[in-house]
């Protein structure tokens, strides 16, 4: 029986009898007047024959079936499909060290104190080459993580090489990214880090100061603002620098002039650079320390997002099924310990969704490993224990949101109505300042 599309979304546009009616699924969007809203609404009831109905259906604004089991046949398929590809990626985030040299309060890790054994090192090696051996890798990536990496730079520089003359060996590319403070990026470390193709760094800097001192601060408490803008104001570097900001209440007022500052470094030393503001939030870490940060209302953080490029970079609403690293195929991730993981480095933290330690597999566990991945990846893409998850139009958009939140019996919906009906406001040409009621 014809019916409407569950991905339907219907915005009012403002100072006027007409609406958008958008598809978060297809990307079909309508303008209708009143009249054309009524017979779009009682539409279900007419031939499927007739001209409109028909293009409706076509726009996937109508349909005839179960959109919910056709989804669940069409996440399997994208699953199948993607193993038998031949231009598959590797990607293996590696906690080369469990040492940090900051002290932040709301950080999401226990602090342990160790770094990558070499025997674990050399199970990550046999690990890459056991999966590159089973062929149709286009290329590998590697997230050099902590911790603080940069304590552990000859780790990424001894195991970098090696696992580029495996990738090289098995005729795949190679590329790596870091997570880092900064506090330690000297040239030599840029130099280091290009000599294991490193092309991305994130770099979290908290605000302007001592904003960001407040949070971001050395063991025993020292400054470590002034340190990290001196390394990226002298440093030149083919890397993207990703300056990631955990904004909270004590200060979300600083980070426009942080934002200055980031770009006065960019255009003096012509590295690339952007800005991404996040939201701290709340960890189990966290609060065993007593972690002091409040949180910063959603219409404050908003505020800051809209001066930055950030959604557009995010691809806000439209359809991404892998947007979750946990549910990726080939994306592990191993700990300092050896301990192996699906990709999060929150959910690793926790261990409590290990697959195993890297030092006890042997052949056969290597095999099982791609098995017990592909069965938890199809269990957990779909958020089928939340049923007002899987009612919502975004479903294809979000697809639940954050696992990690979703596994500690929460939720992470980020749906907003008002910046969903300005955003689609904006995409149908309107002022994108216009606000608009549901």
């Amino acid at each position: 029986m014809t019916h409407h599309s569950r991905y339907n979304y219907t915005v009012a546009i403002p100072g006027s009898n007409e609406c958008l009616v958008y598809n978060f699924n297809t990307g079909a969007m309508l303008r209708l007047d009143r009249a054309q809203k009524l017979l779009f609404d009682l539409s279900p009831q007419f031939s499927q024959g007739h001209p409109v109905v028909k293009r409706w259906h076509e726009l996937g604004l109508l349909s005839d079936c179960d959109e919910l089991e056709v989804l669940k046949d069409q996440v399997r398929k994208r699953y199948s499909d993607y193993a038998a590809r031949t231009d598959k990626v590797l990607r293996l985030t590696l906690h080369v060290t469990s040492l940090c040299n900051f002290a932040c309060p709301y950080c999401f890790q226990a602090r342990r104190s160790g770094h990558m054994a070499q025997e674990a090192q050399d199970q990550v090696v046999r690990l890459t080459k056991a999966k590159l051996e089973q062929g149709g890798y286009e290329r590998m990536t590697v997230d050099w993580f902590g911790g603080e990496p940069l304590l552990a730079a000859d780790i990424i520089d001894n195991l970098g090489h090696r696992l580029m003359d495996v990738a090289a060996q098995h005729g795949a590319g190679f590329s790596s990214n870091i997570h880092t403070n900064a506090y330690l990026l000297d040239q030599a470390m840029v130099d280091l880090l290009e000599g294991v193709n490193c092309r991305f760094a994130i770099v979290t800097l908290d605000g302007y100061g001592s904003e960001h001192d407040k949070t971001r601060h050395l063991h025993g408490g020292g400054a470590t603002f002034e340190r990290i803008v001196g390394n990226l104001s002298s440093i030149k570097t083919s890397m993207v620098l990703n300056i990631r900001s955990n904004l909270h209440a004590g200060n979300y007022e600083s980070y426009k002039r942080l934002q200055a500052v980031i770009g006065a470094i960019a255009k003096s030393t012509g590295n690339e650079m952007r800005c991404s503001p996040t939201l701290v939030h709340t960890s189990a870490a966290g609060l065993q320390r007593g972690d002091p940060t409040s949180h910063l209302p959603s219409d404050e953080y908003y505020k800051i997002l809209d001066t930055t490029d950030l959604e557009k970079r995010s691809n806000t609403y439209t359809p991404k099924l892998f947007n979750c690293h946990v549910v990726q195929l080939d994306n592990y991730l191993v700990d300092d310990e050896g301990y192996l993981f699906p990709h999060c480095n929150e959910l690793a933290a926790n261990r409590n969704f290990v697959y195993g330690n890297i030092l006890d597999l042997d052949e056969d566990g290597l095999d099982r490993l791609d098995q017990l991945h592909m069965a938890k990846c199809l269990e957990y893409v779909l958020p089928t224990k939340d049923e007002e998850c899987m009612q919502c139009e975004l479903l294809t958009v979000c697809y639940g949101g954050c696992l990690l939140a979703r596994l500690s019996g929460g939720r992470s919906c980020t749906k907003n109505p008002e910046r969903i009906d300005a955003y689609l406001l904006k995409k149908a040409g309107f002022p994108s300042q216009t606000k608009a009621g549901r």
